[in-house]
């Protein structure tokens, strides 16, 4: 849909912000391209590609050329974020997701099962079973052993490389369902996600869409205490579906 456009040589215009210069190189570049071309440019709206100069010369340039201009969309990665979050310190915020996703708990857990397989080594060895029942035996620990030991493996690599999200979202459903016990006891919780962000390692926020919408997550009873129905929340979790716990929480560390 075109609609119509003021001449961009108005007082509010950016291009008048950059050397005549520049200006020229870039109006001269952006003059040898087709009206599609640049139509495709303005329908892109990749700032990573081009300068907020270079978008205001090919609306320039279109405006010369059709005497209107199409309506753009929102740049995915300038959407506006949510109000409270802009006095955050999201580096810091980086920093302390890496720390609680550290491989701390999978080293343990690695330790363990290796302290538990000699363990069982040794039974089978002073056994006093024959020869081939405790080769036998070996055998199937072995096997037992490198197949939890490689899930260990790919669980600590899919946290290691899992991105990490900040999220507003609501809560539209507690689920009664449940599993564990104690503190150690884990919810299924549903969210409404309106806004989610990846947070990148120097802190920088870039729009995820891809956890806009209704996602299920299992909560641990320490956060699940602390949510009700239809409340919203601002929640931190990796991008294999493993929370970290509520901004809240960050940003008072």
């Amino acid at each position: 849909m075109l609609r119509e456009h003021k001449p961009l040589g108005c007082p509010e215009n950016n291009v008048m912000n950059i050397s005549d210069d520049l200006r020229n190189q870039i109006y001269s570049n952006m003059q040898l391209k087709s009206t599609d071309e640049l139509m495709r440019i303005l329908k892109q709206n990749d700032h990573e590609e081009w300068s907020d100069a270079a978008f205001d010369i090919v609306k320039q340039i279109l405006f010369q050329r059709t005497g209107m201009l199409p309506e753009v969309q929102p740049q995915n990665n300038y959407l506006e974020k949510p109000g409270d979050w802009g006095r955050v310190n999201w580096k810091s915020i980086s920093d302390l997701c890496d720390k609680k996703a550290s491989p701390v708990g999978f080293v343990i857990t690695a330790v363990l099962m290796i302290f538990l397989s000699i363990l069982f080594g040794f039974s089978i060895f002073f056994s006093s079973t024959t020869k081939g029942e405790k080769n036998l035996s070996f055998l199937i620990l072995i096997l037992i052993s490198a197949g939890m030991f490689g899930a260990i493996i790919r669980s600590y690599f899919r946290t290691k490389n899992a991105e990490r999200i900040v999220a507003k979202a609501r809560v539209f459903l507690k689920h009664s369902m449940s599993r564990g016990k104690g503190e150690a006891r884990v919810y299924d919780v549903g969210f409404a996600i309106s806004s989610a962000f990846t947070i990148s390692k120097s802190g920088e926020l870039i729009p995820n869409e891809k956890w806009q919408g209704h996602h299920t997550f299992s909560v641990v009873n320490r956060l699940y205490k602390r949510i009700n129905e239809q409340q919203t929340v601002n929640l931190i979790f990796l991008s294999n579906n493993q929370i970290l716990g509520f901004l809240e929480d960050f940003k008072n560390k």
